[in-house]
């Protein structure tokens, strides 16, 4: 028989998602540090850097659970992104690279 529990338990996070136009707040990791440093560096506030985040990661979910790609409700593996160069092309898309052939030894 099939269940409707999720796959992960939920996180605290998800039992109380702030309302809008109030504050969150997270731990910022070493890793988050350097890559909130980076995007300074773009000329992005903090809040601009979280608000993009947050939306191009919700914008993976909702494109994959809509396409029925992944089931809904479960985590997307955000795998790939594309950016506008600086002439305002789109970035190439990504060529797959054919899986390396097994080698077996004797």
């Amino acid at each position: 028989m099939a269940t409707t529990e999720p796959t992960h338990p939920p996180h605290p996070f998800c039992r109380a998602v702030p309302a809008a136009g109030r504050h969150a707040s997270c731990q910022v990791t070493p890793a988050m540090h350097d890559d909130l440093a980076l995007l300074k560096r773009a000329g992005m506030t903090l809040t601009e850097a979280l608000r993009l985040g947050v939306e191009l990661v919700a914008q993976a979910h909702r494109q994959a659970w809509d396409h029925g790609d992944v089931p809904d409700g479960e985590r997307v593996e955000v795998i790939d992104v594309r950016y506008r160069m600086a002439d305002g092309r789109p970035s190439p898309v990504p060529v797959p690279r054919p899986a390396l052939p097994t080698v077996t030894v004797p």
